[in-house]
């Protein structure tokens, strides 16, 4: 098949665009797509193995939701588009620790790690990666990595490039031994679903120097309300509260390129800043 550009019934970068904004409207289509054409390939790839969650069970495996035992077969089908083009890696119910140590030193590119709804032990290969931008896990499960005294250490350069940091740990209750959220350099965006004290929030509030948005998560909006008494009282522009009923699904969004939580909550922050409510 003749792939020139003298063959193409369209310009090559309109069909690059049509070809990239179907994936990204039609993710689960991709694994398609890239069997169009050897260029339409070289388009979709990257974006076909941009974003990864591996699950420990799940009964609807799709073309980026994979199954545990597929891992091993994704390393040796293709290690260099892993290598170079994986960003966004997230592990549901994955209490495999060997595997995750395994699996995120094959991608050399990566900048986001999410752990949900599990207790990770993670292993000090997790400090030779690249620097993490986002972060999404129990910070306690992190303590075998590097050494943590209380308060744990937020200058440390696994937090040099954060910004984005959700904290899955179940309570949250002193601030003197949360404190050092307060020394990441460039933390910008913070959110929990823990029981957080009072101390702890105030502390993140007065203390983190460039915090734009301190997001509290709920599953339901029952849950929602059920605790808006007990935070009524805070005052702060930053302070938000917002109901996600599917983290995985939200995630995937912003691994994507779409709006997730993050975005709805830094618009609702400019809102008050301008004046809103």
């Amino acid at each position: 098949m003749d792939e020139s550009p003298a063959n193409c019934m369209l310009p090559v970068e309109l069909e690059r665009e049509i070809f990239e904004l179907a994936a990204f409207l039609y993710p689960e289509c991709m694994p398609v797509l890239v069997l169009v054409a050897q260029r339409v390939k070289s388009w979709i790839e990257p974006l076909l193995y941009r974003t990864i969650s591996i699950h420990g069970h799940t009964t609807h495996p799709g073309f980026s939701r994979l199954p545990l035992r597929a891992v091993a077969k994704l390393a040796t089908f293709n290690p260099a588009a892993l290598r170079d083009h994986t960003h966004h890696v997230c592990f549901v119910n994955v209490f495999m620790d060997d595997v995750i140590a395994d699996f995120l030193p094959r991608c050399a590119n990566i900048v986001d790690i999410a752990y949900m709804q599990q207790w990770v032990r993670a292993r000090k290969s997790l400090l030779d990666g690249p620097p993490l931008q986002r972060l999404s896990c129990i910070l306690q499960g992190l303590r075998p990595i590097f050494p943590w005294p209380d308060p744990f250490d937020g200058g440390h350069p696994f937090f040099s490039r954060i910004t984005h940091l959700d904290i899955c740990d179940r309570q949250i209750t002193d601030w003197r031994t949360w404190s050092g959220l307060a020394q990441i350099p460039h933390l910008t965006h913070l959110s929990t679903s823990a029981l957080m004290s009072d101390s702890v929030v105030q502390g993140i509030l007065k203390h983190c120097r460039v915090l734009e948005v301190l997001v509290f998560l709920y599953s339901s909006q029952i849950a929602l309300e059920d605790g808006q008494v007990r935070l009524e009282h805070i005052d702060d522009h930053r302070f938000v509260r917002l109901v996600v009923e599917d983290r995985l699904t939200d995630w995937e969004t912003a691994a994507r390129g779409g709006e997730d939580y993050w975005v709805v909550a830094s618009t609702l922050v400019k809102k008050r800043q301008g004046g809103g409510t």
